[in-house]
Order: structure tokens, then sequence, then C-alpha cells
């Protein structure tokens, strides 16, 4: 397999990844805000089905995303956006896998207090799964930003101000959110919180602006170009 044809699959298995981990871990979560009585816990399959599915769909919708422009420099877009179509038709055919492990996952740790060894070894099982699927997405974001840092400009800029946005949204939650919304967090909470809609939200949007910002500046400059007669060829 050629660099190219190796870099070019990237996009997908970044949305397959991704939709992955945003499903355990969001199953995980759950489970930890239910045993903290923070969630309803008298219908505990249907409350981790429901975090499980939006985190799947928030894990697509951020991989999808960062797969489009984890592209070559010389790659075009309909390469990418083909490749992350594709991430996302397996994603349905190894989501049933990642629900069975967060099932696996939270119902032990739910009720830990009654153990089986069929529990206690689905758990194992499951945890493991859970881990490796979490480490090969680190390890395909990983790889994903490297192309990106050297095939887009502003990768730099757009990280720059998610981090900013980061560190602002830790300090008014962690200070003020008591005076405006009637609640607390403490910094761990905060930190997660911060983290969650930074990468989520503030690193897709910022992407799609900057990348918007280029086109419009690259069009702009045609047209000027052609108003100029710089783009005319000579008249018969």
């Amino acid at each position: 397999m050629s660099p190219f044809e190796h870099e070019a699959r990237i996009p997908g298995r970044i949305v397959i990844s991704w939709t992955m981990s945003g499903g355990i871990l969001f199953g995980v979560v759950a489970t930890a805000l239910t045993m903290a009585q923070q969630l309803p816990g008298y219908d505990f399959f249907v409350t981790l089905t429901g975090m499980f599915l939006f985190g799947s769909l928030a894990g697509m919708v951020h991989g999808s995303v960062l797969g489009v422009f984890s592209k070559g420099r010389d790659t075009p877009f309909r390469e990418s956006f083909k490749n992350v179509l594709v991430g996302i038709l397996t994603s349905l055919l190894t989501g049933p896998v990642a629900f069975l492990v967060t099932l696996w996952i939270g119902f032990a740790l739910y009720y830990q207090l009654d153990p089986t060894f069929g529990r206690l070894l689905g758990a194992i099982v499951g945890a493991w799964i859970g881990l490796a699927v979490l480490m090969w997405t680190a390890w395909e974001t990983w790889r994903a930003i490297r192309v990106i840092v050297t095939a887009w400009p502003d990768f730099v800029l757009v990280t720059g101000i998610v981090g900013i946005v980061f560190l602002v949204l830790v300090w008014f939650l962690a200070s003020f959110y008591p005076y405006v919304f009637q609640g607390s967090y403490t910094l761990r909470q905060a930190i997660f919180v911060a983290g969650g809609i930074s990468v989520v939200v503030v690193g897709p949007l910022t992407t799609l602006a900057s990348i918007g910002l280029r086109r419009v500046i690259k069009i702009q400059r045609l047209l000027e170009r052609l108003e100029s007669g710089d783009g005319v060829g000579p008249a018969r």
C-alpha cells in the first residue's frame, strides 16, 4: 500500500473509532452518574442505552469533521468525504459491538454488590475491549492530527482558539456557575464539561469557520483578478 492510499483511509478509521469510543465513554459516564444518584436508576437499561446512542452520535459527528480534514495536502475533499461515508456505514456494523461492551461494563459496575463469575468475566473482557477501542481511537487521532498539521495551515490558530475557550470555560464553570444556573461544579467536573464542549462543539465549528474564510478569501481574490483583467486572456 502506497503512503497516499494509507493516508486516504485514515478518515474512515477516525469515524469508526470515535463512534465506538463516544458510545462507550458516555455509557461509562451514565453508569457513574447513576451510581452517584445523579441519574434515575429505576430503568438503568434505558438510561445506559440513551447515553450510549447520544455518545455514539456525538462521536460520529466529531469523527466525521476530524476525518474530512485529515487528508493530505494534495488529496481532494471528495476523496476524504468518500472515506468518511464509508466509515459512517461501517460504524453501523461496529456499533452493536461497542453497545455490548458498554452493557457489560455498565451492568457489572452497577450491580457490583452481587457479583457472579459470569458478571465478573464479562466485566473484565468488556473493560479490556473498551480500553483497546479507546487506545485505538487515541492512536488514530494522533495520526490524523499529524496529517492535519502538515496539510492545514490554520491548525495552530484553531488549536489555540480551542485551548483558550477550554481554559475560559473551566474558569467560568468553577467560579460563576452557581450564580448563573443555580448549581455548582467541582474543578474536576468543570474540566470534564469544558473539555467536552471545546472538543465536540468549538473545535469542529472553528475548523469549519477557518476553512470557509479561506474559501471566501480565495474566491474574492479570484474575482478581483478577473475585474482587473489579470485573469482574462487576450481578446481575439
